[in-house]
């Protein structure tokens, strides 16, 4: 056989044969050696095509005779046999083939045979079932992970429900007593006393507020629009608070210098959130600044059309170190907490104004003093006409 056939032949991307006149095999490459079965002892060359083809002699003999009489691929089925020595049909695509020496058949045995198509069809059909498992995991993992929710959620409205009733109850008592002392029903009572007791009563209905809206909130996802969509008054708001901090810095001589009765804006917020970023700036205020100290609250336009509501002290201020971790969440830094509060207050506050748009900014010098402005947005400022 000469070089250009051998050449020929095992440059094909599939199993080939090359068969001379007589269907003798000449040559075959590499993918037809590993394809067929042979005879125990024998090659291939020198070997007669039907001896690797199942089928009778009939049939091949048809199959080359077509095949040497046209130079275009003419196809045949014929059953082979696998070297595992299981025997399938393939596809035989056969033409003649002019080479140097003289004429000769080339034999290609195509892969889309029926084996292969229902092996491929398998493989898919196993794939899906993979994926389709792997789906139905995932669905009965989310399905898990809702009932787990909301069996959360259920003991979390329970523990809302007992801890509201728990706080409740004490704190109705304190306002119904306290109510009741401001009637002087013993005799007349001091100017001083009766405005404790009244300070008494404003705390305790600011309390009993957040108990309710916890419970408001808790039950109706939905409220937050409605609560948004209400107007609150910040004049009374700064008024709530100054009175709620007023005995503290009284008892410390703490100068308070806030006016009362401001005229100011009303805003579009839920007037408890408000009422609570301010009592907290202000209480942080009160409490770490030094007994004699002085607390200021101002309120400006801001440049962008908001509000800018700025609580200075003249305490000992915070050093820049302690500012940048003062507003991460669970900050318990021992500056804060040294006085038994959490230390969280300013987070706490900071997350309420960003939930209304607005910012919680913070300037600090150590012996100095802190100043925290409150940056009310313009969405939420409804201005009066002619301010």
């Amino acid at each position: 056989m000469d070089t250009d056939a051998r050449l020929f032949i095992d440059a094909f991307p599939e199993a080939a044969f090359l068969l001379d006149g007589r269907g003798e095999i000449v040559a075959a490459n590499e993918l037809a050696r590993s394809l067929v079965r042979l005879p125990p002892g024998s090659g291939f060359v020198g070997q007669l095509f039907h001896t690797i083809a199942r089928d009778n002699g009939s049939a091949v003999a048809r199959a080359l005779a077509q095949w040497s009489g046209s130079s275009t691929p003419s196809p045949a089925r014929l059953m082979l046999s696998k070297p595992d020595g299981e025997v399938v049909q393939r596809r035989c695509d056969g033409w003649r083939w002019k080479g140097a020496v003289g004429d000769f058949v080339v034999v290609r045995i195509a892969r889309d045979d029926q084996t292969s198509r229902l092996g491929q069809l398998t493989r898919t059909i196993d794939r899906l079932n993979e994926e389709c498992a792997a789906h139905a995991r995932a669905e009965e993992e989310l399905r898990r992970l809702i009932r787990e929710m909301n069996g959360q959620n259920s003991i979390r409205d329970l523990v809302i429900s007992h801890v509201s009733h728990d706080l409740r109850t004490p704190l109705n008592a304190i306002l119904g007593m306290s109510e009741f002392m401001m009637q002087q029903p013993f005799g007349e009572l001091e100017p001083r006393y009766l405005e404790y007791l009244d300070d008494i009563r404003l705390s305790g209905t600011a309390l009993l507020e957040l108990v309710d809206r916890v419970l408001t909130l808790s039950a109706d996802a939905n409220v937050k629009d409605e609560i948004a969509s209400r107007l609150s008054d910040l004049s009374l708001c700064i008024d709530n608070c100054r009175r709620l901090v007023e005995p503290i810095a009284r008892r410390r001589e703490i100068a308070l210098l806030i006016p009362e009765s401001m005229d100011l804006p009303s805003l579009w917020a839920d007037q408890v959130l408000i009422k609570q970023i301010l009592t907290n700036v202000l209480g942080n205020a009160v409490k770490y600044v030094q007994d004699g100290g002085e607390v200021r609250l101002d309120v400006a336009d801001a440049d962008d059309g908001g509000l800018r509501v700025t609580i200075s002290d003249n305490g000992p201020g915070i050093s820049r170190d302690k500012l940048d971790r003062l507003l991460e969440t669970g900050n318990r830094d021992p500056f804060l907490s040294k006085q038994g509060s959490g230390g969280i207050g300013l987070y706490l506050s900071c997350r309420a104004m960003e939930s209304i748009g607005g910012q919680l900014l913070i300037d600090s010098e150590v012996g100095e003093g802190t100043s925290i402005s409150l940056m009310l947005p313009p969405h939420v400022v409804e201005r009066r006409a002619g301010t």
